[in-house]
């Protein structure tokens, strides 16, 4: 398993679970045209009660839940009137690259090789296919930062690879992308 927060600050550790969540419902925003406040701030309630207690027994699975709350606040803000075939599988296009990055935080090494550039070719081909807005390929901005990282996993070295970071950064633009679509809309 990869030490995945010997280089991301707290801040980033309890922040990176949320940022899926945040992009589900901007996600919701931006192809549905539906946002309720009140429903996201539970969710993000909820969500943050869930994600402190997962990072107390795993720390590494919160990314991954994380993920999924994402999948379950653009359920919640679209409240089921929009079929997920309807539109696209625009949260699944969204959610997919922090899963795939959610994932490296609890695998080994060798995973990573594999892994990262799946996340962020995910993001590619979203955006190219139409599942996902143009705007969304900001998110490929921080693919850069992993090369040290997978370049030391190639050479079998320890990876130190600072996941929470990565994904963060990588859902803030995606989040970025997605608002971007919403307020043109």
């Amino acid at each position: 398993m990869i030490n995945t927060t010997n280089q991301s600050t707290q801040a980033e550790c309890i922040l990176a679970p949320l940022s899926p969540l945040v992009l589900g419902a901007v996600v919701a925003r931006a192809t549905t045209g539906q946002f309720n406040l009140g429903a996201f701030l539970l969710v993000l309630g909820v969500g943050e009660l869930l994600l402190l207690a997962l990072m107390r027994w795993r720390a590494e699975l919160s990314l991954t839940g994380g993920t999924l709350l994402g999948l379950l606040a653009w359920g919640i803000q679209t409240s089921g009137r929009v079929p997920l075939f309807h539109v696209g599988w625009s949260p699944i296009w969204a959610l997919l690259p922090l899963l795939l990055l959610g994932i490296v935080a609890v695998s080994d090494k060798r995973v990573v090789v594999a892994l990262i550039p799946a996340a962020y070719a995910a993001i590619a081909l979203s955006a190219l296919w139409g599942g996902a807005p143009i705007w969304t390929l900001s998110a490929l901005l921080p693919a850069p930062l992993a090369w040290p990282y997978i370049r030391n996993a190639c050479a079998g070295s320890e990876c130190g690879m600072p996941i929470p970071r990565l994904t963060l950064l990588t859902a803030l633009f995606m989040t970025v992308g997605y608002l971007i679509v919403g307020i043109v809309r």
